[in-house]
């Protein structure tokens, strides 16, 4: 049949034949594999290894006579229990082999269905990123629009406004009442921390309540609590405010925010020599630089400290806002590098978190 090419299925149990696959081309060993432990087939056609016999195995099974198998392993000949020797090891390993192979193959299933959830997390961060951004910068967008409206309206009230004298000494007594509360809110944290820990600080001076409004009068030496109670002399009152002279500047402040020294004049250290006209300076203990460009943020934030150095401030809370983080690392790399900045801080929970720094000047 080989020879005339005929295409040829042949199943046998002849050892022998099972020698002809090397022997003569054309021919190709198979074998369907058997369940050695269950003695069962597995309909399973393997190519290129032949089959072994499972005579002995199942008629030991069977429980035949322990003599009939032992006379019918005898009539193996030593080629013949090679051969199925072989082959057994062949089969066990064909059937390590797929196990390894089913194994491999049910990592790289894995292996690709993480792949496709990281894909599929890495679009929606992307996503997620984008809308982030958009959001960000339509509400950037409607803060500006905002605070354009802001500014025109205020600059139309004050163009309409027949007193711009008052309205600025008014913006003025807001900004020191403002500062007077933020003054007395920074002494009682202090005043808590200071009970918390256990001990307070040596030789505070106790402060004296406000005197009423018509206690204070033009010479006076006075301590301004918005200044951390530093003193100066009354030169002028105007109404519910008093110019202060306080070193080489006179501030208008409320008069209800000063406390009279009682039973003398200012000290020799605090007597303040007036020359000529003082001028009246605006101290802010704050500065808001939101909204603004990196190169107004700057000018402004130096023009506070300058005015803060020149109050002998302690100091200033510049309110940077959170978004992208920039304008707040622009403002600690120019804090870091002047000098008249002794340390700085993000400020406290109660303070503005992450949006606020808090600077503390020489």
């Amino acid at each position: 049949l080989t020879r005339r090419g005929t295409f040829t299925v042949a199943t046998t149990h002849l050892g022998a034949l099972k020698l002809l696959a090397t022997e003569l081309s054309g021919l190709v060993n198979a074998s369907l594999q058997f369940d050695e432990e269950a003695l069962a087939p597995t309909y399973r056609l393997i190519k290129g290894i032949p089959g072994r016999s499972y005579g002995l195995a199942i008629a030991r099974r069977l429980h035949l006579p322990a003599s009939v198998l032992a006379r019918a392993a005898e009539r193996f000949t030593g080629g013949e229990r090679d051969v199925a020797e072989l082959l057994s090891q062949l089969q066990r390993r064909e059937v390590e082999l797929r196990e390894r192979d089913d194994a491999t193959t049910l990592i790289a299933e894995r292996a690709e269905e993480r792949l496709r959830d990281v894909e599929a997390r890495e679009r929606e961060l992307r996503a997620a990123e984008r809308s982030a951004e958009t959001r960000a910068r339509q509400e950037a967008r409607q803060y500006l629009l905002d605070a354009r409206a802001e500014v025109e309206r205020a600059i139309r009230e004050i163009r309409e406004s027949a007193a711009v004298d008052e309205s600025a000494r008014e913006a003025r007594r807001r900004v020191e009442e403002l500062a007077a509360t933020q003054a007395a809110e920074l002494e009682r944290l202090q005043a808590e921390s200071g009970r918390e820990r256990g001990a307070g600080e040596a030789g505070a001076r106790t402060r004296v309540a406000p005197p009423a409004s018509g206690g204070i009068a033009v010479d006076d030496t006075v301590e301004l609590s918005s200044l951390g109670g530093r003193s100066g002399r009354v030169v002028e009152l105007r109404g519910e405010d008093a110019v202060v002279a306080v070193g080489a500047m006179k501030l208008s402040v409320p008069v209800n925010s000063l406390r009279r020294v009682r039973g003398s004049a200012a000290s020799p250290t605090e007597t303040v020599a007036i020359r000529g006209a003082l001028p009246e300076e605006e101290l802010r203990t704050e500065i808001d630089l939101r909204g603004l460009r990196v190169d107004e943020m700057e000018t402004e934030l130096l023009q506070a400290l300058d005015g803060a150095v020149r109050g002998d401030l302690r100091t200033m809370r510049i309110i940077h806002g959170k978004g992208t983080g920039a304008l707040r690392e622009r403002v600690a790399e120019l804090l870091r590098g002047d000098p008249r900045v002794r340390e700085f801080r993000l400020g406290a929970w109660n303070e503005g978190g992450a949006g606020v720094t808090v600077a503390e000047l020489r």
